[in-house]
């Protein structure tokens, strides 16, 4: 082979280099559509008198409180007139809020491990809570996630710790 066979093969291999590299940019990434839990460690020294940790996300949510419902305005619904297959649904004057957090009376030492689902939040809060529900100790956490599954184009699996004390 000449010069110019060589420099020809390199150009046309320099060529399909950058088409095989750069045609991986050129497809979106598409993610599996499958959701995952994430999970909250909650480091608890001398836990002794804790037998429940509970976890909420952001900084305004309220591990501490029990379900509740609140009262929702209904405006000015009437009842459906009757006939056969047409009732509408009646109206309702509560609905139930859900501010419950994830809670866990399962751990580890003092570990407490809290299943969430896929959200990451920054920020969140963490209630102790004794055998007959009260709390303890409520704090705001910050949180940093280590991600220990998918990948980093689609998230995956991801476990913050935090600890608090009594």
């Amino acid at each position: 082979m000449g010069n110019g066979q060589s420099a020809t093969g390199a150009a046309i291999g320099a060529v399909l280099l950058v088409v095989a590299l750069g045609g991986c940019a050129a497809f979106p990434t598409t993610c599996p559509a499958i959701g995952w839990t994430n999970a909250v460690e909650v480091r608890v020294p001398d836990g002794t008198s804790v037998h429940e940790v509970a976890f909420c996300r952001g900084a305004d949510c309220t591990p501490g409180q029990p379900p509740q419902s609140a009262p929702v305005p209904t405006g000015n619904a009437t009842p459906a007139a009757p006939g056969p297959l047409t009732a509408k649904p009646e109206p309702t004057d509560t609905v139930t809020l859900d501010p419950t957090p994830w809670r866990t009376t399962d751990h580890d030492g003092e570990v407490w491990t809290v299943s969430t689902d896929m959200g990451t939040p920054e920020r969140g809060r963490v209630a102790l809570r004794d055998d007959t529900g009260a709390t303890i100790v409520e704090r705001a956490v910050y949180l940093t996630w280590t991600r220990h599954g998918g990948s980093a184009q689609c998230g995956g699996p991801s476990t913050a710790t935090v600890t608090v004390r009594q």
